[in-house]
């Protein structure tokens, strides 16, 4: 089947870019574009003001897959914006953690509560 390209960036609150990611599935076929940006971010591997961090929003091509949802929603900045190009109509685009009022988002939200 045909891969799709998958790009995500990761802006200040401000909008100015902070950096931009693409899906990898050389390195592993979970390897996100959202996933990388994540990973760069919690491993510090971005030059960011901490308190930029409590802001910042996420736009991707694809609406985030649960796996990268889920991890956004427990370890992303406590004010995420989340914007995306096209709606994921697979399964793992659908009743994610950005979803608001499915399970996964609540359970989200029980985390962040804690």
């Amino acid at each position: 089947g045909a891969r799709r390209v998958v790009a995500a960036a990761l802006l200040t609150p401000e909008l100015q870019p902070l950096a931009l990611a693409f899906k990898q599935p050389e390195v592993h076929p979970t390897y996100h574009a959202e996933w990388a940006l994540l990973d760069a971010l919690l491993r510090g591997r971005l030059a960011v003001n901490p308190s930029l961090t409590l802001s910042l929003t996420l736009l991707s091509t694809l609406k985030p897959c649960k796996l990268c949802a889920g991890a956004w929603a427990s370890y992303g900045p406590p004010h995420l914006n989340v914007h995306y190009l096209a709606d994921d109509p697979g399964r793992s685009g659908q009743n994610t953690a950005f979803d608001e009022g499915s399970y996964a988002w609540e359970q989200a939200q029980r985390e962040r509560s804690q």
